[in-house]
């Protein structure tokens, strides 16, 4: 049975709080997302733009693999002239871009390059009307736009630990304009004036962190002692907590030869000592 002393002179507290030591012992964890997103407004084509997402803190469990998104738009005015004074024809014009995205530490983490869907649009144009306008009979001025998104999903160490730690990480976002006109006249002008715009987001696959936790109850079997006898007390102690325990060591400041090693201790599961 344990036993607390209580010598003369001295106030005996039966409802000491005891200390649990313990260690945990690996289990199923629960997975979680956390993510980040940052857009870049409209700009002008061609551009590299350095946009920053924070990084997988690892106090909030193990990271497991990083999805990156890129959508990405392109937007603009085609301008075409048939220039040819002897024949028409049909001309066409394409929007379209690419776009790319890189850690800008380490290039060689990046996403697969989005080329973006073109916007193609024909036209019948006649003999040039005498005015690179980009009007009349010869010519036309449109707008158009071009939209795609590329995910791609990592899993390899040295991905998951360059995006580990606190703050930020810096990745490139490029967007390179590849518009084109072509025509069957002969001789064909173009202008094209596009921007481009782009929205990152980084999602962080984790299993998340679970804590122990344990509950302990001491109870005296008396009230009332009187100086220099034993005070019996129960000791229960209850894993509470979503994890197993292991090495689970009970010990009580003022009572320090009733100190207890239980062991390992089940989610749930007590264990009771007099």
């Amino acid at each position: 049975m344990a036993r607390q002393s209580n010598t003369p002179g001295r106030s005996l507290r039966l409802g000491t709080l005891i200390a649990a030591m313990v260690a945990l012992m690996p289990t199923a964890a629960l997975a979680a997302t956390d993510t980040d997103s940052v857009s870049i407004p409209a700009t002008d084509t061609d551009f590299a733009h350095t946009v920053t997402v924070d990084k997988f803190d690892p106090a909030m469990g193990t990271l497991q693999s990083v999805t990156l998104t890129l959508d990405g738009t392109v937007a603009g005015t085609m301008e075409l002239e048939n220039t040819s004074t002897s024949s028409g024809g049909v001309g066409s014009v394409q929007l379209s871009a690419s776009f790319s995205m890189a850690l800008a530490d380490d290039p060689s983490i990046k996403l697969a390059q989005a080329a973006l869907p073109a916007d193609v649009q024909s036209f019948d144009l006649s003999v040039f009307d005498g005015t690179v306008d980009f009007d009349g009979t010869s010519g036309v001025s449109v707008d158009g736009s071009a939209s795609d998104t590329v995910t791609q999903t990592f899993d390899d160490v040295a991905t998951l630990a360059a995006l580990t730690g606190t703050g930020g990480v810096e990745f490139v976002v490029e967007a390179v304009g590849t518009s084109f006109a072509l025509g069957d006249t002969g001789n064909i002008e173009s202008n094209f004036s596009t921007d481009a715009n782009a929205d990152v987001t980084i999602a962080y696959e984790y299993a998340e962190a679970q804590l122990p936790a344990i509950s302990i109850e001491k109870t005296p079997d008396l009230q009332t002692i009187v100086p220099g006898d034993d005070a019996p007390f129960t000791i229960l102690v209850t894993n509470t907590g979503p994890v197993d325990l292991v090495n689970v060591v009970v010990t009580d400041p003022l009572a320090p030869g009733c100190d207890l090693a239980i062991g390992d201790l089940a989610v749930g599961a007590s264990s009771e000592h007099d």
